[in-house]
């Protein structure tokens, strides 16, 4: 998934009001279309997300723990606020489920997939003559 695509999937899924994405954005200047309901709050997560996805155009991929410590980062700075109100607050959890959901954890091999080197396959028996 690239930049820009994570960032359309969370404007889908928390709305144009909190992330109001401008269609021709061509870099970090113009990325919004207009101001979002939490403005600091918003801009802090979109260039935490780039710079800890080391992303130098809108079309770099990004990678799920990158993107999982940018928001953190952006988390903590946020709780320790003490003007921080409820509505950031939820935010950030729903940013947090988003992200979950975009991308999923991937279960861990079995002990015997992770042994497995190779697989065996059988010869059917010639006849010999």
């Amino acid at each position: 998934m690239t930049y820009i695509e994570l960032l359309q999937a969370l404007e889908q899924r928390l709305g144009y009001q909190h992330l109001p994405l401008n269609a021709r954005a061509s870099n970090m200047k113009n990325l919004f279309d207009s101001t979002p309901v939490h403005h600091e709050l918003m801009q802090r997560l979109v260039q935490g997300l780039y710079r800890n996805n080391a992303c130098r155009v809108l079309t770099d991929t990004v990678k799920r723990d990158a993107c999982f410590d940018a928001v953190i980062t952006v988390r903590q700075e946020t709780l320790k606020n003490g003007t921080t109100d409820v509505d950031a607050y939820r935010l950030l959890d729903d940013l947090f489920q988003v992200l979950g959901e975009l991308f999923p954890v991937l279960p861990e091999p079995t002990e015997a997939e992770a042994k497995r080197t190779a697989d065996v396959l059988p010869f059917p028996r010639r006849n010999s003559r």
